[in-house]
């Protein structure tokens, strides 16, 4: 889920019970076509209560351009960490 302008220790914009967690994950996407995508480190805010991690929304374009990516490569799965893509798009 995308999230604008969250900061840690804000109130879940879901639940509105629990405070959100600055944390890195790690985010798995099955792809329509049996892809696999794996990436470490994914910057993400976590409710502390309900467990619902938001990406920001550079976060979120980021991902789903390499999910793009993946869709229209060979390989089967795709294990990255997140800094890698970042810099990918930085260049």
């Amino acid at each position: 889920m995308s999230q604008q302008g969250l900061a840690e220790g804000q109130s879940c914009p879901v639940c509105s019970l629990g405070g959100v967690l600055d944390l890195e994950v790690t985010s798995e996407a099955d792809l329509v076509d049996g892809r696999t995508v794996v990436v470490h480190g994914v910057p993400t805010f976590v409710c502390g209560r309900c467990g619902v991690e938001l990406f920001d929304d550079a976060t979120t374009r980021t991902l789903e351009a390499f999910y793009e990516h993946a869709a229209n490569d060979k390989a089967r799965t795709f294990i990255v960490d997140y800094s890698t893509l970042r810099s990918r798009a930085a260049s």
